[in-house]
């Protein structure tokens, strides 16, 4: 998977081989195959840990207290772990999904997810109607992506600016005061 992740960093996924990626890994193409068949059943392999690891993280952010966990879910996106590079080794991955059965079946349930604890946080911190909580929690998964891209394609847009706007965004949706997460 690290293997993968450099050489579609390095030259995108539809220029690298699998060859490419054997050797980046340190093994023969053979090899490889032999785990996998196919670059393409690692890319899957590589969204399925991915996703994995971000369900993992939900649900222990899920346990937490409403404004705790708005303040969670701004970091997970936004925080330390997240780079530059990793974003852009998925979206590359999220763009190949529109073709891909398997990989569009594995994009729409992590935004499904994403989007359940987006709306389980509103709908407790707020009385809202449901459709006002989906509407909510739409917009609020539309800047999560939005702050994304436009960092990868504006030099000026950073992760801390992504990170401010998503959670002034959610406090104020979230019907809460934004002083106490920016103190």
């Amino acid at each position: 998977m690290q293997a993968l992740h450099r050489c579609i960093r390095r030259n995108g996924y539809a220029f690298t081989s699998l060859r490419d990626l054997a050797e980046e890994a340190g093994m023969s193409a053979s090899h490889v195959r032999y785990y996998f068949d196919g670059k393409d059943v690692v890319l899957e392999y590589y969204l399925e840990h991915f996703i994995q690891i971000v369900r993992n993280d939900l649900e222990e952010i899920a346990a937490l207290p409403v404004e705790r966990r708005i303040l969670a879910i701004a970091d997970r996106f936004f925080g330390e772990r997240v780079t530059r590079d990793r974003i852009s080794v998925l979206f590359e991955i999220f763009g190949i999904a529109i073709h891909n059965k398997r990989l569009h079946a594995l994009k729409v349930a992590h935004d499904e997810q994403v989007l359940a604890i987006i709306q389980r946080t509103l709908a407790e911190a707020r009385d809202l109607s449901a459709k006002e909580v989906e509407d909510d929690a739409l917009v609020l998964h539309a800047l999560l992506v939005g702050f994304s891209t436009n960092m990868l394609f504006n030099d000026g847009q950073t992760l801390a600016t992504g990170r401010r706007l998503f959670l002034q965004s959610f406090l104020d949706l979230a019907g809460l005061p934004t002083e106490a997460a920016f103190a």
